[in-house]
């Protein structure tokens, strides 16, 4: 039975509890303390509250669903209840809205509305708090409101609260702070709208103004249009901005703190806190009249302060104390239309309208023309965002400031020499500004430039290292590196190195390691990491030499059968004088087809003797004719039968004739234009000449058979072959007069003494043109005989070295003529 009672006397304090919990207030319905009405939305509450640590009792409005309670509206803030316990709030007898505190003849605080009352209306009348904050008066039957608390604004305004004048009434909807956190009576500080000029927003301390945030021009910078949409009304009755939020859902506020700063918070569900998106006076250039009249304060600028185009500081000591508060004065009296003119500032804040004369009737055209018929015009401007209106200054320019970004134009009346002044130093910056678009434009431009350098570089370089692999693997891969089909040699056993090897063995290419220089590049030893030595050519990047001439390299190498090629270095006799790709050293064969053989060394080793002999270069100046080079002069002594004019003059006479003439006859040989009729270099037997004193002990490795290929003999004698040696053929040179038939001569009898062409002229005699014998014969090429015409001497010289000889120009046929 007791558990029944427990029950119903839970039931009626909880049903008793959401009867008071409802949104509303009525005539027979009221509030006490620890009670509240909540909003249908459930976003607000009203009651009793004591703020801070205060233990005075009041009636607000605070947000309902947050930990943190925030009071928006007080009721009774500058009359407390020092005592709530007998507090109630309820609707007295004329209708109004009244807190009591124990005495019902004495209100603490009402609504003061003056309501028709009658047994009807009284039964009708209710207090409901919206789910916007605001607490209505109203019938319940009618949607007339009698009276709203966002008439009577404390410290906050919310999304759908007015701002601005009753123009009928002259009631004004304005913030006033509170006193201090713990005090909400009446502060300092108040937040309006001034209709007088154009309408601004206004922070005073009493009568002194403290910020202005500028005329509404359609574009505050105080608003925030991505949170709020704002109506402003200005007629004849109202004027006045309403701020409206697009999002309901998020709480936010904009209040007048008790430091007098303005500030809009928006509320973090995250983090449960209030977020301060935005607050004024923000910096020094916020405080109202900071740098006085004339003067324009800039935040960027250290001094803050500057005096506008015109003007000079009123107070220079102050001024550079950086006090700028006594503003500017100008520098020249005007002459009232006497080259006076306009000046435009951009980006500025204009100044205070409240001594500006308003027409909205003109635009910015004819706002120009008022001032300039006005001698106390100081300055206009447009009164919309959109050029509407005009504002025109006849006194003092205060509160000024330059933003860097939004702002108005200012139009600031000038002297004649400001003007002036103004216009060449605009031309300057104006050139100054197409001087830095054209050298943007050139930095962009060359960085474009640059990067496509860049990427084409890269991607050139990709290329190389691809082209680069793709030649690797070709010589890799090439069936010339497997087996030879000329030589049948194999190269299985051939080593192929790579880069870093050979850096390494070379030590990085250093110059101490390089043993010469070649036609395509130098040579350098290297020593391998098992200490085998090695020799390597690098090529140089205008050598000209490709895979080609490198697999010619390797088959010569392997016609040689050598494994090594330091070995191969020992042993060869690769004069290496083609590479060198000048003219006078190349064959015919390497420089008209590029084809390249051990017989090309040949040729350039007949150069090089016949070089040595007469001690001048091949490309050279020879007697009377330009285009005679060494071969073509040698030739030609040779055929005249002065091979001994060939030899340098230094040498005088101390030489071994026959020797020199020996050395002639190679040179010619080994210059024949068929690579195949020229000796080959390897090892054989010692030459004739070997032991008899002369000089260059080189040639003792020479073989001078002829090269086993046919030697073509055209004449009139037919076709035939014959394989012979230099020794047999230089063994059958005649002993005598050479245009004497004494018979063949013999190795033995060239070896033998007897006169020789050095007795012929040492005995003052005509020395007569030495034969080249001719290998067609058995036992030797035959002597000329007596009554034998030169034509035939050297047509048999031509049929030796292989070439058919042509009468009518007396000279051999396919003689190098290089």
């Amino acid at each position: 039975m007791v558990s029944l009672i427990s029950l119903l006397v839970l039931h009626s304090l909880f049903i008793n509890r959401l009867c008071h919990a409802t949104d509303t207030i009525t005539y027979n319905k009221f509030l006490r303390e620890g009670e509240t009405i909540v909003s249908d939305g459930g976003t607000y509450a009203l009651g009793f509250f004591s703020p801070g640590i205060s233990k005075l009792s009041y009636i607000g409005i605070w947000y309902n669903k947050i930990p943190e309670k925030t009071v928006v509206w007080v009721a009774n803030r500058n009359n407390p209840m020092k005592d709530s316990s007998m507090g109630v709030v309820k609707i007295n007898e004329d209708g109004n809205l009244a807190i009591f505190n124990g005495n019902e003849a004495d209100p603490v605080w009402s609504t003061k509305v003056s309501v028709p009352m009658s047994d009807n209306i009284s039964s009708t009348l209710i207090y409901k708090l919206l789910n916007t904050g605001n607490l209505v008066l109203r019938d319940e039957n009618k949607e007339d409101i009698l009276w709203q608390s966002f008439d009577y604004p404390t410290n906050t305004r919310l999304p759908g609260m007015k701002l601005g004048w009753n123009l009928k009434s002259g009631w004004n909807w304005s913030l006033t702070s509170w006193k201090s956190r713990d005090d909400p009576s009446t502060g300092d500080f108040t937040y309006n709208f001034d209709p007088t000029g154009a309408p601004e927003f206004f922070i005073k301390k009493g009568l002194r103004k403290i910020w202005r945030s500028g005329p509404w021009n359609g574009l505050a910078k105080t608003l925030h249009s991505s949170t709020y949409y704002y109506t402003f009304v200005n007629n004849p009755d109202e004027i006045s901005i309403t701020a409206n939020s697009y999002n309901t859902s998020v709480l936010s506020r904009f209040y007048l703190d008790e430091l007098g700063i303005a500030r809009r918070l928006n509320w973090i569900e995250d983090t449960q806190t209030w977020s301060n998106i935005w607050s004024a006076p923000d910096d020094s250039c916020d405080y109202y009249r900071k740098c006085g009249s004339f003067g324009s304060c800039n935040s960027s600028n250290g001094h803050f302060c500057s005096c506008l185009p015109g003007f000079e500081p009123k107070s220079p000591r102050d001024w550079d104390l950086k006090d700028g508060s006594k503003g500017c004065v100008r520098e020249r009296e005007l002459l009232c239309g006497k080259g006076d003119g306009i000046l435009k500032l951009e980006k500025m804040k204009i100044p205070d309208t409240s001594n500006a004369r308003v027409d909205m009737s003109l635009g910015i055209t004819g706002c120009e023309i008022e001032c300039r018929n006005n001698c106390s015009c100081n300055g206009y401007s447009s009164a919309g965002v959109n050029g509407s209106g005009c504002l025109v200054w006849f006194g003092d320019l205060i509160d000024i400031r330059d933003y860097t970004e939004g702002g108005q134009d200012l139009f600031v009346r000038v002297d004649a020499i400001e003007l002036d002044n103004s216009m060449k130093d605009s031309k300057g910056s104006s050139f100054s500004k197409k001087k830095l678009v054209l050298l943007c434009v050139l930095i962009v431009v060359g960085l474009f430039i640059f990067i496509s350098a860049l990427c084409c570089f890269f991607k050139k370089a990709r290329r190389r290292g691809l082209e680069h692999k793709e030649r690797l693997q070709e010589l890799l891969s090439m069936p010339t590196l497997a087996t030879n089909e000329e030589t049948n040699a194999k190269f299985d056993d051939l080593t192929i190195f790579d880069l870093d090897t050979i850096m390494l063995a070379t030590e990085r290419f250093s110059l101490t390691n390089k043993l010469g220089f070649g036609g395509f590049g130098p040579v350098y030893k290297g020593k391998l990491s098992d200490g085998r030595e090695i020799a390597v050519k690098r090529l140089s990047k205008n050598s000209g030499q490709g895979l080609i001439e490198f697999k010619n390299e390797v088959v010569l190498i392997a016609k040689l059968r050598h494994r090594n090629l330091v070995q191969i270095l020992v042993s060869l006799n690769d004069f290496s004088l083609i590479e060198n790709l000048c003219s006078g050293y190349m064959s015919p064969e390497y420089a008209m087809d590029g084809l390249f053989s051990a017989k090309s060394d040949v040729f350039s080793f007949g150069v090089l003797l016949l070089e040595i002999i007469s001690g001048k270069k091949n490309t050279g100046f020879y007697c009377e004719d330009p285009s005679m080079n060494l071969i073509k002069h040698a030739w030609k002594l040779w055929r005249d039968g002065r091979p001994l004019e060939l030899v340098d003059h230094a040498m005088g006479t101390s030489f071994p004739e026959q020797e020199v003439v020996k050395f002639i006859q190679v040179g010619i040989l080994c210059v024949q234009e068929n690579a195949g009729a020229r000796p080959r270099l390897g090892r054989s037997k010692a030459a004739p000449w070997h032991g008899q004193g002369i000089p260059w002990q080189g040639l003792t490795n020479l073989d001078l058979g002829v090269d086993p290929e046919v030697i073509s003999h055209r004449g009139r004698h037919g076709l035939g072959s014959s394989r012979r040696t230099f020794e047999h053929a230089l063994g059958t040179m005649p002993r005598q007069d050479p245009w004497t038939d004494h018979g063949a001569a013999t190795p033995s009898q060239w070896d033998s003494d007897g006169p020789s062409p050095a007795s012929t002229r040492s005995a003052g005699r005509t020395r007569a043109p030495l034969s080249c014998p001719c290998p067609v014969e058995k036992h030797g090429p035959r002597p000329l005989r007596s009554g034998e015409t030169e034509s035939r001497q050297f047509r048999a010289l031509g049929n030796y070295l292989g070439h058919g000889w042509r009468h009518d120009q007396g000279t051999p046929e396919n003689v190098p003529s290089m």
